[in-house]
Parts: structure tokens; C-alpha cells; sequence
């Protein structure tokens, strides 16, 4: 708790006051970023607090996306949980919100061969089909 120097009325004296104080809360607007794919580029996580102080971003689980600053990179397909948090400070509470996303797999390209009479091998791969 803050401590504030006064006067003490008794003696006329100096002496240094505690004074219980309630932190000053906020909320956070977070902008949804719905679902992605894994040929979409980077893209910016838009976040920010009522208090104006900055917001910082952690994904869950941490192996499908990496932030860097507001700036996302999708590394896998799945489901991930991005957080947006701000810390606060002395007079100010934090606050999170988080938003899960999905990120959307590649569309496979598929193609047909035919290896002998009455045989055939369809081959997948998600290179270049979106």
C-alpha cells in the first residue's frame, strides 16, 4: 500500500500514513480473428486497454502460432488460444481476454495414377491446394 507523509494531530508531528486505496479496473476489446488458414500470411492481433497501457500476447498451445510483438505467424493446423494481457500497475488492475481460433488445414491436391491394369494410387499432398 501507498504511504503518504502528513502530520499526526496529536503531537503536531510528521510521521508517515497508510491509506487503503482500490485499484482502478479496465477492460480490453479484442478484435476476433476467427479462422485462419495455413497459406495466410502474418497477421496483426488487435488488442487495447481502457487504460491505454500496452497489451502483450501469448498463444496456448505455443507449438501452432508464434507472436512476435502483435504479429502472429501460423506454423500448424488446430485449435489456439491467443491471450491479450495487460499487467496494470500501481493503481490500475490488469486485465485478459482471450479468443480461440481455428486454423484451417490446407486443402490436399490430389492426383490419380494408374500404376498397372485395374490399379490405381491416389497420392495426397497439401502443397499448393487451397
Amino acid at each position: 500500500m501507498p504511504q503518504f507523509f502528513g502530520f499526526n494531530n496529536d503531537d503536531y508531528g510528521r510521521e508517515w500514513f497508510t491509506l487503503p486505496f482500490s485499484k482502478i479496473s479496465q477492460s480490453m476489446v479484442f478484435e476476433d480473428t476467427y479462422r485462419q488458414k495455413m497459406v495466410d500470411p502474418d497477421f496483426d492481433l488487435l488488442a487495447s486497454s481502457t487504460s491505454g497501457l500496452p497489451v502483450t500476447f501469448t498463444a496456448t498451445p505455443s507449438d501452432r502460432v508464434t507472436i512476435t510483438g502483435n504479429s502472429i505467424k501460423i506454423l500448424k493446423p488446430g485449435k489456439v488460444t491467443i491471450n491479450a494481457t495487460q499487467s496494470g500497475n500501481d493503481g490500475i488492475s490488469s486485465v485478459i481476454s482471450s479468443q480461440t481460433i481455428c486454423i484451417i488445414p490446407a486443402k490436399p491436391t490430389l492426383s490419380v495414377k494408374q500404376i498397372q491394369s485395374g490399379t490405381t494410387v491416389i497420392q495426397s499432398s497439401e502443397a499448393g491446394g487451397q
